[in-house]
């Protein structure tokens, strides 16, 4: 896995040596962040974050800031080492949570929400609610949400404005309501 573009162009990151990450191919990413757009001084939150991929891209296209929350300690070693070798130790946060234990505690609102949890374990309606519930979610943020074609979203908390089928993944796209 690389990053596809920014500041950090090309560049090549360590992966997880664990079975349960699922790293998101430069192909997907790519189709991300045509959607997203600038990533210019928003603050990013990555939940699941596995070896911290998306948050580093956003990071190296502008982004000012990036908490990277996972449980997994391979997984939390291996952002390390991607965050030491980018040298961006100064706009990042790492946290050893659950995506839910994180949530209930966070006071701060991000502009950029990337959620990837594992498929198919019925966590995407506790974390969103989660989300909407604690205003983790900025006014004009934007949640890109990387899930399996067979567990779809039915929170109708947020303004689903995008959707991405590739394979048997889908990317969705969610604001706050209209």
């Amino acid at each position: 896995m690389r990053i596809i573009s920014g500041n950090f162009k090309g560049f090549r990151l360590f992966s997880s040596k664990s079975s349960n990450v699922r790293p998101t191919a430069d192909s997907i990413k790519e189709r991300i962040f045509a959607v997203i757009g600038s990533c210019d001084g928003k603050a990013v939150l990555d939940l699941f974050a596995g070896f911290g991929g998306l948050g580093l891209e956003a990071v190296s296209r502008g982004a000012s800031s990036a908490q990277f929350v996972d449980i997994s300690a391979d997984s939390l070693s291996t952002i390390k080492k991607n965050i030491a070798k980018l040298g961006v130790a100064s706009s990042c946060k790492i946290q050893k949570k659950t995506a839910e234990s994180f949530l209930k505690k966070n006071t701060d609102a991000f502009d950029l929400i990337f959620l990837d949890p594992p498929y198919e374990h019925n966590l995407l309606s506790p974390v969103l609610d989660l989300i909407y519930e604690k205003k983790t979610l900025a006014p004009k943020g934007i949640i890109v949400v990387e899930h399996s074609a067979k567990e779809p979203i039915t929170n109708s908390n947020f303004n689903l404005f995008k959707e991405i089928k590739a394979g048997n993944t889908i990317l969705s796209f969610l604001g706050n309501i209209k």
